[in-house]
Order: C-alpha cells, then structure tokens, then sequence
C-alpha cells in the first residue's frame, strides 16, 4: 500500500472564516477526493494536542492507494487535476508525508 499523509490549515485568504473553509472542505473537497481513482481507503479528522505532542495543523487526512503508480495515477486523472486546484485555493501550510506501508490488522 502507498499512503500519503497530510496535516494543513485552511487557506483563509479565500474564506471569510474558519466555519466557512470546514463547510467547503467536507462538503466540496472531500466528495471530491473520495472520487480519486484507485483510492482505496480515506480518513480524515481534526488534529489533537496529545501527550506533549502539540496539534500545529487544523486538519489531517491518509489516503491510501495500491501503490505510487497508482497514486500518481489518481492525481493526474482529471478529478485529481480539479482536487489539486482546489487544494491550492482551500490549504495552506501543509505538511505531506508519502509512506510505502503493508498492512498488519486485520489479518
């Protein structure tokens, strides 16, 4: 499996507030995203302080596909055109992390 991980904050330069980047984000870009070729599972959430471990991010979000081809193949697809657009005007700050992961549970 090929993952890529994200924290980011909303872009508010295109919101007029934080309530209205949330309304967009769950209800444009994650329908969106859902539609990526080959995604094969999401999770999305809001960023917690936890065990010393401050949440310096608003919201995060794993997509896992097969593999990077198959990744690559989602974004260059043309909903994977129009989610990255939609990234540039909706995030801000992003911290993205791609892993090459195998699965443990369930067995």
């Amino acid at each position: 499996m090929f993952c890529m991980m994200a924290s980011f904050n909303f872009n508010l330069s295109h919101f007029r507030s934080v309530a209205e980047a949330e309304r967009h984000y769950l209800d444009h870009h994650v329908p969106l995203a859902r539609r990526l070729p080959g995604l094969r599972q999401y999770v999305i959430g809001r960023t917690v302080d936890f065990g010393g471990s401050p949440a310096d991010r608003y919201r995060a979000a794993v997509l896992v596909f097969d593999d990077a081809d198959a990744f690559r193949g989602a974004y260059r697809s043309d909903v994977g055109r129009e989610l990255r657009a939609d990234e540039k005007r909706l995030i801000a700050d992003a911290i993205v992390t791609f892993a090459d992961t195998q699965q443990i549970l369930p067995a």
